[in-house]
Parts: C-alpha cells; structure tokens; sequence
C-alpha cells in the first residue's frame, strides 16, 4: 500500500524535499516461527518460488512455498546457521556463525560440512553468494574495519 508521508518530526526528521515521497508500509506475510527468540536470516528463492531462510539460534532450516507452507527442511542443534546460497545446482550453501559452512539438497538430505578457514583462524560466516564461475565468497561476521584479516 502506497501512501504520503507526513512531514516527520521525529528525532531526526526528513528534509522537506522528501517528505512528498511515496512509502511502502510492511505488512505480515507469512509466519515462520512464533518463539520469542526467533531470528531469521539468510533468505534465499529457489527457481521454483520456494524462499529458505535460517534461524540462528533455533539452528535449522525453513522453506517457505509460495503457497506460504512453512516446513522445517534441516535442524543440528548448535549449528547457528546463517547466510544461505543456492548454487545452480539446486543445493544450499549455509555459512554458520560456528565456522563451519554446509551443503545440503532442498529437502535436507546429503550434509557436507566444508570448514571455513583464513590463515589458519575459523570464520563465522554471514553471507554468501555465487559468481559466475560458481565460486563463493563469504563474508565473515566477526570483521571489523580495524582488523582486515575479517571480511570477506
């Protein structure tokens, strides 16, 4: 739903240039967990529509249709999975804050547990993606700006 904004006089509020833009306000889609801990990460579509996202801290995988059917599809306590990639192969590359990156097929099936090393130090892994080539660089959530052996 688009709709005017109205002149903000928040804490910091819009130049007056921009209050005339049009805004998008969130509405719910879909559930996928109603713990109070829950903190989603990592969406990713497949070709088919199907969003898979992770849950850190509930450590698994869901899969999302786009019918909205929510399913549990991958779940390793202590796992704390993150970003998730899909290769063109169909399979999903989950970077973990454990440092730990998986493999697995859609439906859960065939883990492969890759580690994620840089001279020698464990990365936890925050996202990722596929070039062209169908390497991945993955981005590492404990960098900083002041420590360039983090990053990506």
């Amino acid at each position: 739903m688009l709709s005017k904004t109205k002149i903000s006089t928040g804490v910091v509020p819009l130049p007056p240039s921009l209050t005339g833009l049009p805004t998008i306000t969130a509405e719910p889609w879909v559930q996928v967990d109603p713990g109070p801990n829950v903190f989603l990460e990592g969406p990713a579509f497949d070709r088919q529509g199907n969003l898979f996202v992770s849950s850190i801290f509930g450590s698994r995988i869901s899969k999302i249709t786009p019918g909205k059917k929510v399913t549990t599809v991958f779940s390793k306590e202590g796992l704390l999975p993150n970003g998730i990639g899909i290769h063109k192969d169909g399979r999903l590359f989950v970077v973990c804050l454990t440092g730990k990156i998986i493999t697995i097929n859609p439906d859960g099936s065939n883990l492969t547990y890759i580690e994620a090393r840089y001279q020698g130090r464990p990365k936890a892994g925050n996202g990722l993606v596929f070039d062209s080539k169908g390497d991945f660089p993955v981005t590492d959530f404990l960098g900083t700006v002041a420590d360039s052996t983090r990053g990506v």
